[in-house]
């Protein structure tokens, strides 16, 4: 089974994503900050992250350098309602798979989703 992070600290957005990924696939772990999602991170070794810019402990930006030093196979998405072209640089720069602005479309998450665990997968196979 593939799993998905997402740490965001918008209830509404976490519960978005276990709604629409939760399947017989894919399981959905949600954290509401950087602390948690971290924690999540490195016990649950999730195959895809989806991260916000903005979190309520620390930057979505520091968080993602403290991640891809665990483990810089899992491709993660930044998610942002606040972002700059300049920070959504700054990300793809530093290795991100992606970065979307809210609000979401969800056939793009999707399709992007899946885009993401295929590499993730094909990464891992290795």
């Amino acid at each position: 089974m593939q799993s998905l992070l997402v740490i965001d600290d918008e209830a509404s957005i976490c519960k978005a994503f276990e709604r629409a990924f939760t399947s017989e696939t894919v399981s959905v772990l949600t954290a509401k900050d950087g602390a948690t999602g971290e924690r999540l991170f490195t016990e649950a070794k999730p195959d895809v992250v989806v991260i916000d810019l903005s979190l309520p402990d620390t930057s979505g930006l520091e968080l993602f350098k403290r991640l891809r030093v665990l483990d810089s196979r899992v491709p993660f998405i930044f998610i942002t309602g606040h972002g700059t072209v300049q920070s959504a640089i700054e990300a793809t720069k530093l290795g991100a798979y992606d970065y979307l602005f809210k609000p979401l479309e969800l056939d793009e998450i999707r399709t992007l989703l899946s885009k993401a665990f295929n590499l993730s997968r094909m990464i891992r196979v290795q």
